[in-house]
């Protein structure tokens, strides 16, 4: 008859104390889902090259935004499906072909096309 061969682990699970256990990882970091993380920091601060060149630009005009199909959709209480139809058909506001796959719409033109929407009673 065959010998049955016994599994002994030699890292068998020792007595720990529970705050050893909460850093228990084989790489010795912290285990995930702590009670109190600490919060994520960035080494180093931001900084702007020059100073007086950032403080002499004008602000972004909210207007030259340039929004994703989804932003736009959004903005207009619509579906992005209406706005794929409505460029298909060539109706809604102009777009603005940023790649092979990949659809932009200028906030000032989303506001210009709504306006001329409007209905005169």
């Amino acid at each position: 008859m065959a010998k049955a061969k016994t599994r002994t682990n030699s890292a068998a699970p020792s007595a720990k104390s529970p705050a050893a256990s909460a850093t228990d990882h084989p790489a010795g970091r912290p285990r995930s889902g702590r009670a109190n993380p600490q919060p994520l920091t960035h080494s180093k601060p931001l900084r702007v090259r020059n100073k007086a060149e950032a403080a002499a630009m004008p602000p972004p005009d909210p207007n030259a935004i340039l929004l994703t199909e989804e932003q736009a959709a959004t903005l207009m209480h619509l579906s992005k499906y209406t706005l794929l139809r409505w460029r298909h058909d060539r109706k809604g506001p102009p777009w603005v072909q940023l790649g092979e796959h990949r659809i932009g719409y200028l906030r000032s033109t989303i506001d210009k096309w709504i306006a001329a929407q409007e209905v005169e009673l």
